[in-house]
């Protein structure tokens, strides 16, 4: 009876779509780990910044992340299907269109969120970490990590988006490259920099690292796209940066003078006789407020002013509280 020889190779290596999966995980992992490996290398520097230094950056990027999670990944989530589908029907207009859309999305959300998490810093760190041993020292101090963190903050979310469109216009080797000299970059400025200005000088580099990163992915995408006779436009991105950036700085502006009327109307004092939940409850109410009428603001400035991508995160958010009555 004649027996099929058994192949000496895995089972994974048999399958040739497999293997090319398997393989496409590697790269795809690099790219996406610079944010992870600058944060290793601003933990190991600020180790030698004395007391409080590390915990004031791990504070800072923790806060940073949460516009990240709701916006940036959120918009890759949904960038990622329609590039791969409009790229594999080489439809590159429409990939153009998409990816467009995308970045201006991140502008339109991540611009108000950096510049608020910039000139709000203080009272966002005040109102959640404020309390037992964490004083008012280390607030101002993780307020000026937040705020250098900040500035690099839509670059961060463009590189969400922009890696996975990457690997659906099947480059693999661009996102690594990029990986690479942004890690790079980090680690010889933030060595300069911790020396120059201290531990806030980390996140500063940090932030210019991952701007430095979001520019090579962007013209790394555009040289890809003029190959398939598509021009991907730089204006249009300047344009939808300066108008929503308009738009955050006049939220800064509503946000400040607000804030300020409420810590004279709603002074910690008041609040603190009723021990540690009346202060946590006062913090949460001003800084509520203050939040609630930025965020507003935005959005209604926005739908005036006629932003095409603010007006449709407007229209969702009517339509959500719509359908939850």
């Amino acid at each position: 009876m004649w027996i099929p020889q058994q192949s000496a190779d895995p089972l994974w290596y048999r399958d040739q779509r497999l293997r090319q999966m398997l393989g496409m995980m590697v790269p795809g992992t690099l790219g996406l780990a610079a944010t992870q490996l600058n944060l290793l290398v601003n933990t190991i520097l600020a180790t030698s910044e004395g007391p409080g230094s590390v915990s004031w950056l791990n504070y800072a990027f923790r806060l940073m992340q949460f516009p990240i999670g709701v916006f940036g990944v959120s918009l890759a989530s949904a960038t990622l299907p329609q590039v791969a589908l409009q790229w594999a029907q080489k439809d590159y207009l429409a990939v153009e269109r998409t990816l467009l859309r995308s970045l201006r999305s991140v502008f339109a959300c991540n611009l108000p969120a950096a510049l608020g998490l910039a000139f709000l810093g203080p009272s966002i760190v005040r109102c959640l970490f404020q309390y037992g041993h964490f004083q008012s020292e280390d607030t101002h101090a993780t307020a000026l990590a937040l705020a250098m963190y900040a500035l690099g903050l839509p670059s961060y979310s463009m590189v969400k988006v922009l890696v996975p469109a990457c690997y659906a216009l099947g480059s693999t080797k661009i996102p690594v490259i990029s990986s690479v000299f942004s890690v790079l970059i980090t680690l010889v400025l933030n060595t300069c920099m911790v020396r120059w200005v201290g531990y806030w000088g980390l996140a500063l580099g940090t932030s210019i690292a991952a701007i430095f990163n979001g520019f090579f992915l962007t013209q790394a995408i555009r040289v890809i796209l003029k190959k398939q006779g598509v021009f991907f436009s730089w204006k249009a991105l300047w344009y939808a940066f300066l108008s929503y950036g308009g738009v955050a700085l006049s939220m800064v502006a509503v946000a400040i003078f607000f804030e300020g009327l409420l810590e004279t109307a709603i002074p910690d004092s008041g609040f603190s006789q009723f021990g540690w939940f009346g202060l946590v409850f006062g913090r949460c109410l001003r800084l509520g407020s203050v939040l609630g009428v930025s965020v507003a603001w935005v959005l209604g400035l926005a739908y005036v002013l006629k932003l095409p991508e603010m007006v449709q995160v407007f229209e969702s958010i009517s339509r959500r509280v719509k359908k939850r009555r």
